[in-house]
This record gives C-alpha cells, structure tokens and sequence, in this order.
C-alpha cells in the first residue's frame, strides 16, 4: 500500500512538471499573438494610384510591395513586461520577491534604528541638562525646608510652650476673679490678670515676629519649588520621549527577529520542497530498479531451466563429444548465471540502499514540518505584537 502511495506522488509531481510546462508554452503563445496584433495595428504604406494616361498602352501593374512595420523594441518590452506581471508566478519567484522584501525592510529598519539612537542620545543630553538645572533648586529647597524645621522646633515651640501656660494661668486667675465676693480681693485678681495678659502680649508679639520669619521662609520655598516644577514638568515631557524612543526601539528588535523567522520559514519550506524532489527521484528510480530486478529474476529463472535442461542432456549424453558439448555449454550458461546474480546483487544492493535514503528523508521531513509548524505560531504570534504600520 506505501509503495502505491508513493507511486501515485510521483505520478503527481510529474503531472505538476507537465503543467509548468504547459503554461510557459501559453504564455509563450501569449507574447507571440500579442506581437502578432500589434503588428497587425500599425498602418500600411498606401500604394500609389496610377493615373490613367489616354493614348497609352495598358501596362502590366507590378504589385506594390507593402511594409509591415515592425513592432517598436520599447512597445515589445512593455508587452513582455505586461504579460510577465499577469502570467502566474512560481513558488520560487515568490519566495524570491518575499525575500526581496525583508531583505529592504531590514534595511530600512536599520535606517530608522540609527535615527532613534541619534534621538535617543539627545534626550539623554536633555536629561543631563535637565538634571544640572534642578538640581541647585533641589538643594535650595532641601535646606530652606530645613531651616522651617529648626525654627518650628527649637525657637516656636518653646513660645508656644510659654504662652499655653500663660493661658492656663490666665484662666485660674479669671476663675478665681469670677468666684471672689469682696472688692477689695477681686480687685487683686483683676491687677494680677492686667499683668499676666501684658506678659501674654509680649510673648505673643515674640511668636510674630518668629512666625513672620516662618511664613518668609514658606514663600520662598513656594517659589523655589514653582521654579522645580517647570523643571520636572519639562523633565517628565522628556521622558515621555525617552520612553516612545525605547518603545520604537524594541518594536524594530521584535520586527527583526520576526523578520528572521519569515527568511527561516522561506529556506525551511525550500529544504521540504528538495526532499519531495529527491523522494520522487528516489521513487522513480525505486521503480525502475524494481523493474530491472523483474528482469533479471525472470532471466535467472530461465538460466536455471536451461541448466536444468542441460544437466540432463548432459546426462543422457552417450558419446564423449556430446558430453563435453554438454559442459561447455553448461560453462557458458554458468558464467552468465554468475553475471546475471551479480548484477542481481548490484540491483538489490541499489534497492537497499534506496530505501534507506527514503527513511532518511521521512526522518529529515518530518523534522522540517516540525520546525515549519514552530515557524509559523513563532510568527503568528509576533505579528500580534508588532505595531501596524501606516
């Protein structure tokens, strides 16, 4: 059953060579009656009209030749080039042209990684400079931050300090004041509430002025981080741009290596296409090694029937000359014998080792679909992930 299968893909790889055939015969044809119409289009010289002259003799007319114009070289090209963009291209010219093809995309995509890099080292310069300009206002915030600190804590806080308990006892005073019946008391605590509100005010007056310095401080931290803020604003467009040159970057390094599995997908299919050629080779020339062998055992056969017939003739011989007759001719018979067998060995020797190149290819072709089916979910999922180009 295998042995007809791979007979009847011979049978079709020849039919394919048939038609391949066939069609550069029409296309040929084509070009020939295209030629012909044009031809056929161009205008004929007109023959000049003879005028009739009255006391002459008719003369015999000798026929006007007639020009064919022959076709233009530059008409003649277009045709050709017209009919070599319609005919049906091979699978090798469109394996050709495709490598054409990323052979121009990876050069056009080195281009455009060398004006990537240039971009992306100006931005870098851009950062550097960026990076120079912020930082003294990093600095100048950072230790006016600082002073704030130091105020809050060593100098503000112990006059807040000072003037809660001066609060405090401001209220026991009031509290005393509100209970005190006697005028004369409530006068002391009045007197007393007079002076601790003076020491308020004081200590008050002293909490201004530190606050005022405070506030100062704040006010130029403000405008020192307004200034920063431009500076990062800038500083985050930049990056932006740095991150679109990355991006841009990577998406030419995926593009590449989806390149490259296009170009390895192309030789992979080329590699299977010469293994099916060399399969149908090797069949055909299994077949005819098969049909030589037929040969040769039905040319055993009848050598041993013929020995046979000789041993018994030889047998039956009665005289020495018939006998010896008998022997030659059995010799002659061997030797052929001996030739036929040894050619019978070089046959079947042929066969083997057919039939081990054809495991050989069933081996290496499986391995090829294998690595053409990786190929293509490779590429498959590459193409999801490069950008369109518009």
């Amino acid at each position: 059953m295998a042995n007809e299968e791979e007979k009847l893909e011979f049978l079709k790889r020849e039919e394919i060579r048939t038609m391949k055939k066939e069609m550069k015969r029409i296309k040929e044809e084509a070009v020939e009656k295209e030629r012909e119409r044009i031809a056929k289009a161009q205008p004929k010289e007109e023959r000049p009209k003879t005028q009739e002259k009255p006391e002459e003799k008719p003369v015999e007319e000798k026929p006007v030749e007639t020009e064919i114009k022959e076709v233009p070289e530059e008409k003649e090209e277009e045709l050709k080039e017209k009919i070599k963009m319609e005919a049906p291209k091979s699978l090798e010219e469109e394996e050709e042209e495709e490598k054409r093809k990323i052979e121009k995309r990876r050069i056009e995509l080195a281009n455009e990684e060398i004006g990537l890099k240039e971009q992306l080292a100006e931005v870098y310069s851009k950062l550097d400079g960026i990076a120079e300009r912020k930082r003294p206002f990093e600095t100048r915030k950072k230790e006016l931050l600082e002073e704030k600190a130091k105020m809050e804590k060593e100098i503000l806080a112990p006059i807040l300090e000072k003037e809660r308990e001066i609060e405090e006892k401001k209220k026991e005073i009031e509290e005393k004041e509100r209970r005190e019946e006697i005028p004369e008391k409530k006068r002391e605590y009045e007197k007393m509430r007079w002076e601790i509100e003076k020491v308020r005010r004081n200590v008050e007056k002293e909490k201004w002025k530190l606050e005022e310095e405070i506030l100062k401080v704040e006010r130029e931290i403000k405008e020192v981080d307004q200034e920063l803020q431009k500076i990062l604003a800038e500083e985050a467009e930049v990056q932006n741009q740095k991150s679109l040159i990355q991006r841009n970057l990577e998406n030419i390094e995926l593009e590449r290596g989806y390149l490259n599995l296009k170009e390895k997908l192309i030789e992979t299919k080329r590699e299977k296409r010469a293994l099916e050629m060399e399969k149908g080779e090797i069949l055909a020339e299994r077949l005819r090694v098969e049909d030589e062998l037929k040969k040769i055992k039905k040319r055993e056969k009848e050598i041993e029937a013929e020995l046979r017939a000789i041993e018994e003739e030889e047998a039956l011989a009665k005289t020495i000359e018939d006998k010896m007759k008998a022997e030659k001719e059995r010799w002659a018979v061997e030797d052929e014998r001996e030739e036929v067998e040894k050619m019978r060995w070089n046959l079947e020797d042929k066969q083997k080792q057919l039939e081990n190149r054809l495991k050989a290819i069933e081996i290496s072709y499986k391995s090829l679909v294998e690595k053409e089916e990786k190929l293509e979910r490779e590429i498959a999922q590459l193409e999801g992930k490069i950008p369109k180009r518009e």
